[in-house]
C-alpha cells in the first residue's frame, strides 16, 4: 500500500521548482510522442496515396472522359469509359477499402457521390457492375478502345443503353462523372501541395455547391471555397458564405 504522507514529504522537499521542472518535462516529451504518432500517421497516409494516385487520376480520367462524350452518339465510347470506371473503382476497393484523401470531409463526399452513382444503376445489380470491369481487361491488362469493341457483351451493353435512354439517368451520370473527377484531382494534387509548393485551386460548380449544401457537407464546401481565396480572402471569409 502506498504511503501518500511519505510521498508528499519527499515533493516537499524536492521543492516546488524541481516539481514544476519535472511537469514540464513529461508535458514535452508527451507532445514529442503525439506529434511523433500523428507525422506517422500522415506520413502513412501519403505512402497510401502515393501507391494508388496512378488508380486515382486514371479512374479521374475515365469520369471525365465519360462526361465529355456523354452528349455524344457514340454509345459504345460512354460504355469504355464506364467499364473503366468500374474496373478502377473495384481495383481501389479490393486494395485499400475506398479512397484515401488527407482529409476526412474530401473521403465523405466521393464516397456519397459513389453512391449516388450506383443508384443510377441500381437496376443492374453488383454482378453486372462485376462484369463490366472484366469488360475491359484481358490478360490482367486495360484494353485499348479498338480492342474493347471487338470484345464487348451484347447482353450487358443492351442493359447499359436502356440506362442511358432515361435523359435523366444520363445527367445524373455526366454531373456525378464530372464532379468526383474535379475532386479526385483536386485531392490527389493537394497531397503534394508542399512537394509542388502550390496549391490546387477548385472551380466551384453553382450546382455542386447546391449539392453539397444539400448533403450537409459544410467542411467539405468550406475547404474548397477556400481554395480559390488568397491568404487575406481566406481572413475575412465569412462561413457560409459560399460564392
Amino acid at each position: 500500500m502506498v504511503d501518500l504522507t511519505e510521498i508528499l514529504s519527499i515533493v516537499s522537499s524536492l521543492g516546488i521548482g524541481t516539481v514544476i521542472g519535472a511537469v514540464i518535462v513529461y508535458a514535452k516529451e508527451h507532445h514529442k510522442i503525439e506529434r511523433q504518432f500523428r507525422l506517422d500517421i500522415i506520413k502513412n497516409r501519403i505512402k497510401v496515396i502515393t501507391k494508388l494516385s496512378t488508380e486515382y487520376l486514371l479512374i479521374g480520367s475515365a469520369l471525365s472522359e465519360f462526361y465529355k462524350v456523354a452528349s455524344k452518339e457514340d454509345d459504345e465510347l460512354k460504355f469504355y469509359f464506364i467499364c473503366k470506371f468500374f474496373y478502377y473503382y473495384t481495383k481501389i476497393t479490393e486494395e485499400e477499402g475506398g479512397f484515401e484523401f488527407d482529409n476526412r470531409p474530401s473521403e465523405n463526399v466521393i464516397t456519397q457521390l459513389i453512391v449516388d452513382f450506383f443508384k443510377v444503376f441500381d437496376s443492374l445489380g453488383y454482378e453486372i457492375f462485376s462484369e463490366m470491369a472484366d469488360q475491359v481487361t484481358k490478360d490482367e491488362k486495360v484494353l485499348h478502345y479498338n480492342e474493347f469493341k471487338q470484345n464487348i457483351s451484347k447482353p450487358i451493353f443492351q442493359k447499359f443503353l436502356k440506362i442511358i435512354s432515361d435523359i435523366t439517368k444520363l445527367e445524373k451520370l455526366k454531373k456525378y462523372s464530372l464532379w468526383m473527377a474535379e475532386i479526385i484531382l483536386f485531392e490527389t494534387n493537394s497531397v503534394y501541395r508542399h512537394w509542388y509548393n502550390e496549391n490546387p485551386k477548385f472551380s466551384v460548380d453553382p450546382s455542386l455547391i447546391s449539392y453539397l449544401a444539400n448533403k450537409n457537407f459544410v467542411e467539405y464546401l468550406q475547404r474548397i471555397t477556400l481554395s480559390n481565396k488568397s491568404r487575406l480572402g481566406k481572413a475575412f471569409h465569412i462561413k457560409g458564405n459560399y460564392f
